[in-house]
């Protein structure tokens, strides 16, 4: 566009030029080509002007950059994470014998009982004990005598008593620690001894 305009107005310039010398003096022809060369630097300056002005309107305005906000799961201060129950918690499996753990519930007399599910695959009559027990850490009698005849199954519970956890100041199971001895309920002999087992309940 600005080489267009500088063109269209030489050719004014000069048929100016011409027009003076024939029609006038030399110092009227000086005159006229002052005042043209004049008005082209005015133009030429607004046709920078007007470009100036185009290119800046053309000009795409920078984007702005948006960042996501990636939301962080709430937590409650000092809270900490619940341990995991073990529930359906194989203790025993060998010798044809399986003990699980599971769960524990309270009674409405305030006793805890864990239950276990005995399975006797063996071809022996079994009798399942409990030993060294505790609860919270605490040393206490528990009571766990379940017997069994060979290919069957018997769920049953082992009980911690309202009044022993009173008198060992446990108001709520939290843990246990026992061991568990299978015997031959005919000859009592030791057929399977675990070491000890951990539970969270």
């Amino acid at each position: 566009m600005k080489k267009m305009i500088y063109a269209i107005l030489a050719g004014l310039l000069l048929c100016a030029a011409f027009a003076g010398c024939s029609a006038a003096g030399d110092d009227a022809t000086q005159s006229a080509l002052e005042e043209l060369s004049s008005r082209l630097d005015v133009l030429s300056q607004r046709v920078d002007e007007l470009e100036s002005a185009q290119a800046q309107q053309l000009t795409p305005a920078p984007e702005e950059e948006t960042s996501a906000v990636e939301e962080e799961p709430s937590s409650t201060a000092g809270e900490e994470p619940a341990a995991a129950v073990a529930v359906n918690q194989v203790l025993v499996n060998e010798s044809g014998i399986k003990i699980t753990y599971t769960g524990m519930e309270m009674t409405e007399e305030g006793n805890a009982e864990l239950r276990m599910t005995v399975e006797n695959n063996s071809e022996q009559p079994i009798l399942v004990n409990v030993q060294d027990f505790s609860a919270n850490g605490m040393m206490m009698n528990a009571m766990f005598a379940t017997q069994v005849t060979p290919g069957k199954k018997s769920n049953d519970e082992l009980t911690i008593y309202a009044s022993t956890l009173e008198e060992n100041g446990v108001t709520a199971v939290e843990s246990v620690e026992f061991s568990l001895v299978v015997f031959n309920d005919d000859t009592l002999d030791t057929i399977v001894e675990t070491d000890l087992i951990a539970l969270t309940v």
